[in-house]
């Protein structure tokens, strides 16, 4: 539950307050219907049951006491499930009109919720004051708009299913993957590491990060590499994952319980070289191979000491790995073009007499790119603010080797 009450004041200023709830699995279900030119109804539904699950446990422990009956204890399971919806959705208004309408344009007159609100008329002021527009909020409707209501109440819940059925086929592979690797517990966080570069230029790491119910996007790192022999893939990796864990073991953060390196046998040995030097212990390591023909389905699995692990092409453990590798790629070839490209934009333009920084962000802004600029003639550099006519034809000269 979101520990503080909405008001007024702090109202457009909880950004994070979803998180606050406790960073649990909530599904939002906005449907729209627009009635006429002046008035939009949105009707809200939030669908909790995944916390739930969890607050059950702890509600059936704490009113385990011989001192209440079975009604007693439905009815106060009751009652926190009820005010852990309508806290999820004070958190959730603010944040979605402030992405979603910004100066307000867009905002509905109407809003209708569910379940109730408490906190209505605070909400309503404060879109009133933020944006200068009266907006009513409403839970007990009747006629069209309690069939509407109804209609996303559904659309809710076929979404929830939906994300249920996927979150279940991502339990089945964390499981497989534990049994596979032979662990006596379940895998609660994963990261991959891979390497990306063009013969040796704009060398990037990435490191991705999978916890119990998919992808951690906001604790993915990317690693610009330096001071390495170019095509080093060894140097690369053994650069990335010892920033990588160095940080972690000083923050004293999450470490991950099994570490995937894109590589086989001589990538896990960097690896595991940089865990033993840093004395980080418990960490499992696991080295993912290309196979014949870069097939997918066909890779090879190495674990630290040597042993090759056999899985079945089909294995849903083996999904999971081709699943953490191929983001840990994805990510790491955007990261290295996005380096080569600022570097290439950068460095035909380095070098000019009397072009420092500020005049080259001028060009690449005015132009959009390096190559823009290349191909650009005297009068059109000329228009770049700061540029004046003879330092337009000494940029022409130069990247024309006239």
């Amino acid at each position: 539950m979101i520990a503080n009450p909405i008001t007024l004041k702090n109202f457009f200023e909880k950004d994070n307050m979803l998180d606050d709830v406790g960073g649990t699995e909530y599904l939002v279900k906005l449907t729209r219907f627009s009635g006429s030119a002046k008035q939009a109804v949105d009707y809200a539904k939030i669908i909790h049951e995944m916390y739930l699950r969890r607050e059950l446990v702890m509600i059936s422990d704490q009113l385990s006491s011989d001192t209440l009956n079975a009604g007693e204890k439905e009815k106060n399971a009751e009652s926190i499930i009820e005010n852990t919806a309508q806290d999820v959705l004070a958190a959730f208004l603010p944040q979605f009109y402030l992405s979603e309408a910004g100066t307000g344009q867009g905002l509905p007159s109407n809003v209708i919720v569910f379940p109730a609100l408490p906190e209505t008329k605070i909400v309503e002021s404060a879109f009133q004051e933020k944006f200068h527009k009266k907006v009513s909020i409403s839970s007990n409707v009747k006629g069209a708009r309690s069939r509407w209501l109804s209609m996303a109440k559904e659309n809710a819940q076929h979404c929830l299913r939906a994300r249920e059925s996927d979150r279940s086929g991502y339990l089945k592979r964390m499981e497989s993957l534990t049994n596979a690797l032979g662990l006596n517990k379940i895998i609660r966080r994963m990261e991959c590491f891979d390497v990306s570069h063009s013969s040796g230029e704009a060398v990037v790491a990435s490191c991705v990060v999978f916890g119990s119910e998919g992808p951690i996007k906001e604790d993915y790192r990317r690693f610009n590499i330096d001071g390495v022999k170019a095509g080093d893939d060894y140097a690369a990796m053994g650069s990335a994952i010892r920033r990588r864990y160095s940080r972690l073991k000083k923050e004293e953060s999450i470490l991950p319980d099994v570490v995937f390196v894109d590589g086989g046998k001589g990538q896990l040995g960097v690896a595991s070289k940089v865990l033993t030097d840093l004395k980080l212990q418990g960490i499992v390591l696991v080295g993912v191979a290309k196979g014949p023909s870069r097939k997918a389905g066909l890779e090879r699995i190495f674990l630290e000491d040597g042993t090759e692990l056999c899985l079945d092409r089909h294995e849903p453990g083996l999904l999971l790995i081709q699943q953490l590798r191929d983001e840990s790629h994805r990510f790491a070839i955007t990261a290295h073009r996005n380096r080569r490209q600022k570097r290439r934009n950068v460095s035909v333009l380095e070098g000019i007499e009397g072009v420092g920084p500020k005049r080259r962000r001028a060009l690449l802004r005015h132009f959009g790119g390096a190559s823009r600029v290349s191909g650009a003639g005297i009068e059109e550099i000329k228009k770049v603010e700061g540029i004046s006519s003879k330092l337009a034809e000494h940029i022409y000269a130069s990247l024309h080797d006239l």
